[in-house]
């Protein structure tokens, strides 16, 4: 009893401290809605938040990275259902700031956003239902000390990842990495929600980080954050086992995988991507133990912005620089006075098409026509789902992207658009069966062919080993035929083919391997059936630059 009376003295000795109170009274006094408390400060490196940090007088101080003309930083949190029903941050710019823009993504739940200056006046709040991200635009900063609150919208608590990102207005005073300049994997970073964070990537700018995977540690998260977007190139080098590359957008939906066998480099291309925060992640296959450089650059993309000119097919805005089996992004908005977008896509070999819409914020359709006007498809999700299309074999010529609202919806939203062109289909990562290129159907259906029964299809397939070990091909057939490959080293035309005959194969799914065999000297091209039991096998000659044909072509009866 007496030591309890004895600290109950020593307490109300230290609350009667002046000093102590009138600290307290001002923080309080600016409606952080929880009790006086003592300052507490701790910095966070642009990684994880750090409890307590539930108001101005108990925060988080969150570092500011500069590249170039870049300022970002970024943080990582969570508040709970309950106790943890806010956290806030401090961030001091040292210099005056443009285009300052704050976003709150990766939620769960309904969380808001809100900005203070240093005196706790409000600046901007957010306050969008859902989990639709949020996002504050203040344009113009000055130099000075702001304070970032993040606080439930409704009763359920949620993860969240908080960026900001602004241009220097002048010389900045805050440290800067030295281009090119090597930084560290720093741990832990196993999750996105950990990710290291190397800084922000602005046009013309690069990124390189030294890591290791060990038995204990098989992922390391990498944020990119793009102030400006663009295209933004990843490669993974100096690898001594099999690791792999993958590439999220902040809603953590995967954008791009690279997963090469071996020792080979990985590599990711990106084009025309929007600006805001990447993770990449650097994983092991299987117990793969190695170090790896991982570098990140960022390129100017070619412009493909919704021109509001786009209105029918006739007004289609062409989608330039798209490169085999990369995506390219477009970015629009649907909205009362805009109804509809329409982009001209030419295939001018032939071959697939795949379109994908996301980021939406209401329900948005999507529609493939060719140029007759004849629908070829069309993505009907409801709500905010993404829509997605794939189209494969398809004749040379131009193809017609259609974005439209359902009934009065208005929606910003985001357009991947990939095409690989007939006598292309090497198109990577194919080094594994489950990621094989896609050849497409060998039999046209009757009602296409305008005969009794499924006419043959012919394929030529181009690729090279040169650059990896192995490349799979999935293709289909509608009805009971043989498979002929005629298989040559070299360009097109070039080499002395040797032709694998299948005999008869039932209607389904099948694939091809081309690989070398243990001299180097040979290439191996097999035939499977879709659960990878191999069917045949033929060898030809390695060509000097490890290129190859294959003519693929179906024989019915």
């Amino acid at each position: 009893m007496n030591l309890l009376s004895e600290l109950v003295r020593s307490v109300r000795g230290l609350l009667s401290q002046s000093k102590r109170r009138r600290s307290t009274s001002r923080f309080a006094a600016r409606g952080d809605g929880l009790e006086p408390r003592q300052l507490m400060t701790v910095i966070v490196p642009g990684g994880f938040e750090s409890e307590p940090n539930n108001g101005r007088g108990q925060h988080n101080e969150i570092s500011v990275s500069v590249a170039s003309t870049a300022v970002s930083s970024r943080v990582n949190g969570h508040v709970t259902a309950r106790g943890d029903t806010q956290d806030v941050y401090k961030m001091d710019l040292l210099d005056p700031v443009t285009n300052g823009t704050f976003q709150l993504s990766g939620l769960r739940a309904n969380l808001n956003l809100e900005i203070q200056d240093t005196e706790g006046r409000v600046l901007a709040t957010a306050q969008r239902r859902g989990t639709v991200a949020e996002r504050i635009q203040l344009g113009n900063m000055a130099a000075g000390t702001y304070f970032i609150r993040i606080f439930r919208g409704g009763a359920a608590g949620s993860v969240y990842t908080c960026t900001f990102n602004g241009n220097r207005a002048s010389a900045s005073r805050q440290p800067a990495a030295a281009a090119g300049q090597s930084a560290g994997d720093s741990e832990p970073n196993n999750s996105r929600l950990l990710a290291s964070y190397p800084g922000a990537l602005s046009e013309g700018g690069s990124v390189e980080v030294d890591g290791s995977l060990a038995k204990k540690d098989p992922h390391d998260w990498y944020c990119i954050s793009l102030p400006t977007g663009g295209t933004l190139t990843v490669e993974l080098n100096n690898i001594s086992a099999d690791l792999d590359l993958e590439i999220q957008d902040a809603s953590g939906r995967t954008l791009a995988i690279s997963d090469y066998g071996g020792t080979t480099a990985e590599q990711i291309r990106l084009q025309n991507l929007s600006a805001g925060d990447y993770y990449v992640r650097v994983h092991q296959l299987g117990r793969s133990i190695s170090g790896y450089k991982l570098s990140a650059a960022l390129q100017r993309a070619a412009a493909a912005d919704d021109l509001q000119a786009n209105d029918s097919q006739g007004e289609a805005q062409r989608i330039a620089g798209l490169q085999p089996g990369a995506s390219t992004m477009t970015h629009g908005s649907i909205s009362a006075s805009d109804r509809q977008d329409w982009y001209q896509i030419s295939v001018p070999t032939g071959g697939s098409i795949t379109a994908e819409l996301s980021g939406l914020t209401d329900d948005l359709d999507l529609e493939v026509r060719d140029s007759s006007g004849r629908i070829l498809g069309t993505s009907t999700n409801g709500s905010t789902i993404g829509e997605r299309l794939s189209l494969q074999t398809l004749a040379p010529g131009d193809y017609y992207v259609r974005i439209y609202g359902y009934g009065r919806a208005n929606s910003p939203w985001q357009l991947s658009t990939t095409v690989v062109p007939t006598g292309f289909l090497d198109v990577e990562p194919n080094n594994r069966r489950i990621h094989a290129a896609s050849v497409g159907n060998l039999s046209i259906a009757a009602s296409e062919s305008g005969t009794a029964a499924a006419a043959p299809v012919s394929r030529l397939i181009q690729g090279s080993l040169n650059a990896d070990p192995v490349d799979w091909y999935r293709f289909q057939i509608s009805r009971e035929s043989e498979i002929t490959a005629d298989f040559a080293g070299g360009p097109a035309g070039t080499g002395t083919p040797t032709q694998l005959r299948s005999g008869r194969l039932a209607a389904g799914n099948y694939c091809l391997r081309v690989t070398k065999d243990a001299s180097l000297e040979n290439f191996v091209l097999t035939l499977t059936d879709d659960a990878g039991r191999e069917l045949s096998r033929v060898l030809q000659a390695v060509s000097a630059d490890s290129s190859y044909t294959i003519s693929l072509a179906t024989v019915t009866a």
